[in-house]
């Protein structure tokens, strides 16, 4: 946690539509979104969410059907990706919630 923002990761699968151990994991995160329900929530994962830029692949979205389902479902404020090198440095959303992907060089994102 650093001021009102709490972290949580997790080492998802790289190419994986379906991510059993973080469906599995999400309800560790579902608790731990209720207990800091008065903080800013940040997700991080290896594996993008399915369907934004950070997981699109040429003209195809290769991401996490899991990630993506879960954070329509609970409310996350960030999460922040990598492992598509082409979505790197992009930004976009799942419903409020805003979806980062730095890529391998990084990048500087202000959190408000």
């Amino acid at each position: 946690m650093i001021g009102d923002y709490v972290f949580m990761g997790y080492n998802t699968d790289g190419f994986s539509y379906r991510d059993k151990g973080f469906e599995k994991f999400s309800l560790k995160l579902i608790e731990w979104a209720k207990k800091y329900k008065d903080k800013k929530r940040v997700l991080i994962t290896h594996a993008p969410c399915y369907g934004t830029k950070a997981d699109l692949m040429i003209d195809q979205h290769v991401g996490s059907k899991s990630i993506s389902m879960f954070l329509s479902k609970v409310r996350f404020h960030y999460h922040f990706c990598g492992h598509i090198h082409e979505g790197a440095r992009t930004i976009s959303k799942i419903k409020e919630c805003i979806v980062g992907n730095p890529g391998p060089y990084g990048m500087i994102v202000d959190l408000v």
